[in-house]
């Protein structure tokens, strides 16, 4: 077996989150705090099941039940979806047309491998980051059938997101070499 869900629960106690185990390999946690994401009775919270199937040879860690969408105001929705997925390239939206569905998800095959703290760690984060990031995006789509990103307020968000975990010296050299080619560019044109 590739990886087993206890190897995954020691990943999440590593961090020192509290998880329920299902009996079919799975394992519920909930991510509260959310910036924008709200549960269908408007909490900031996120339930995410991290699943091994195939004998623990596949990974998906998903937010079942994230969003509710009927078929006939799905279009918008879905293409909003379908954008996310093209920025992020982590993140997937499955859709049950039956009952409305949406499901965020992340993931992917382990084969022989075992699953990596660091490989764990990148999926559950994303998801939970991802899905609230982009949360204002997907309830527009849904309330006004209109697919707009605010670029500007997403670049920063996810900008300071990635560059928190580097040294404020670093950050520094980097603005500078950056404000240095913007004024050599500029002399150009």
């Amino acid at each position: 077996m590739a990886t087993t869900v206890n190897e995954i629960a020691e990943m999440l106690e590593h961090y020192g989150l509290k998880y329920l185990k299902g009996d079919d390999d799975t394992l519920l946690v909930a991510f509260g705090g959310l910036e924008h994401y709200r549960d269908d009775e408007g909490n900031p919270h996120l339930r995410v099941v991290i699943q091994l199937t195939e004998r623990g040879r596949y990974l998906s860690i998903f937010a079942p039940s994230a969003y509710t969408v009927p078929v006939d105001e799905a279009g918008p929705f879905l293409q909003a979806c379908a954008m996310v997925q093209w920025r992020t390239k982590l993140i997937q939206y499955e859709y049950d047309a039956r009952d409305g569905e949406v499901r965020p998800v992340v993931e992917f095959p382990l084969e022989d491998a075992p699953l990596t703290l660091a490989q764990f760690t990148r999926c559950l984060t994303g998801l939970v980051q991802l899905v609230d990031a982009y949360d204002p995006v997907l309830r527009r789509a849904l309330a006004t059938g209109e697919v707009a990103f605010d670029d500007e307020e997403q670049a920063v968000t996810m900008l300071s997101r990635l560059l928190s975990g580097y040294p404020p010296e670093i950050l520094a050299e980097a603005l500078r070499r950056a404000d240095e080619r913007r004024r050599l560019n500029n002399g150009r044109g």
